[in-house]
């Protein structure tokens, strides 16, 4: 019979042979032992000028690189022999890594807690879902911190083993079972809160809603007395016809109530106004006494001018006491005597 035995180039040059790469090597099987032969039996096969054989030294054995470790320099019946020896130790070696990793996937999932193995199937059954296991999951089977990290691989490697091996093991299937059964129920309670939760949701949306129109309509109610008392004509027509008027509104308002006071600008910095003045600190004081949210703030202005060549910008930084209105849309300002270059921090 024959088989290929792929000769490392550099071996064969350590042992002066002048031939290397896969060498079809006559054999008989008779020379091999029986646990030789059924492992030559194992060989992955290999295609040459058109004709398939069995390869002796093959790329992978269980886990091990099999080709890139086990170079050898000849094509012949002594190195046929090491090769499979070699090949039989390894692939027991890998049976039993794999026996282990076998067992420990087992013990592993039998000993987990039940609870955080149910969590995990209930994950997997739901991951599709928007956030429904980070809330409703974690509400009925909180997170056991110990297993953050390995749950769904203690999970994923019981569920992977195939159902020969599964049986072998006293209880395993039985308890996959309960879990899956388990997963169900608890499914349908994270379904239900995920429903209640979008119903609330729902609900609260719905009641600030509510509520904002309410506030909005006040807020009208309030605008269109005052317009009607106080209003000029033009504000009073304006209201009547439909069109927008607050800004209307509030610079007469502002006129009315607050004399030497403006809207804040519409491009503006805002910084906290250390040793105010006192022309600043009496304004505030009147204020605050009117039951209005106020502070003195050093205000800077970017103002656009027009020119013979465009528009250029520069900066003013003034102190204000600036008003939070509450029937204003923007905060309403008065200069006060001091300019940020007069005066110090």
């Amino acid at each position: 019979m024959e088989c290929i035995i792929n000769v490392s180039e550099t071996e064969a040059i350590k042992q002066g042979i002048n031939q290397s790469g896969d060498i079809v090597f006559e054999y008989d099987p008779a020379d091999l032992t029986q646990e030789q032969r059924e492992e030559m039996a194992l060989s992955e096969i290999k295609s040459l000028k058109n004709n398939n054989y069995l390869l002796a030294n093959p790329g992978w054995i269980g886990n091990s690189n099999y080709r890139s470790k086990v170079k050898v320099g000849k094509a012949d019946m002594e190195t046929l022999r090491s090769l499979l020896d070699l090949r039989i130790r390894l692939r027991a070696e890998a049976l039993r890594e794999r026996q282990e990793e076998i067992e420990k996937a087992v013990s592993d999932f039998m000993s987990a807690p039940f609870s955080q193995l149910v969590r995990q199937a209930t994950i997997n059954a739901t991951r599709h879902r928007d956030d429904i296991w980070k809330q409703g999951l974690d509400k009925l089977i909180p997170l056991d911190e110990e297993y953050r990290n390995t749950l769904y691989d203690i999970y994923k490697r019981a569920l992977d083993l195939p159902p020969d091996t599964r049986n072998e093991f006293e209880g395993l299937n039985d308890r996959i079972e309960q879990v899956r059964e388990e997963s169900e129920k608890v499914k349908e309670e994270v379904l239900k809160l995920d429903a209640q939760r979008k119903e609330d949701w729902e609900r609260r949306k719905k009641e600030d809603e509510e509520k904002a129109r309410a506030a909005e309509k006040a807020a009208e109610d309030t605008r269109r007395a005052w317009v009607d008392k106080h209003g000029s004509e033009r504000l009073k027509l304006m209201a009547e016809a439909g069109y927008e008027y607050r800004r209307t509104y509030e610079e007469e308002r502002i006129a009315l109530e607050f004399p030497g006071y403006s809207l804040m600008p519409e491009d503006y910095d805002r910084d906290d106004r250390a040793n105010p003045s006192l022309e600043a600190l009496k304004e505030l004081r009147r204020i605050e006494t009117l039951g209005l949210k106020a502070s003195i703030d050093w205000v800077t202005e970017t103002i656009k001018e027009e020119d013979d060549y465009g528009y250029e910008t520069r900066e003013e930084k003034y102190e204000a006491v600036v008003i939070d209105a509450p029937w204003c849309r923007k905060y309403i300002i008065k200069r006060t005597g001091a300019h940020h270059d007069d005066d110090e921090e």
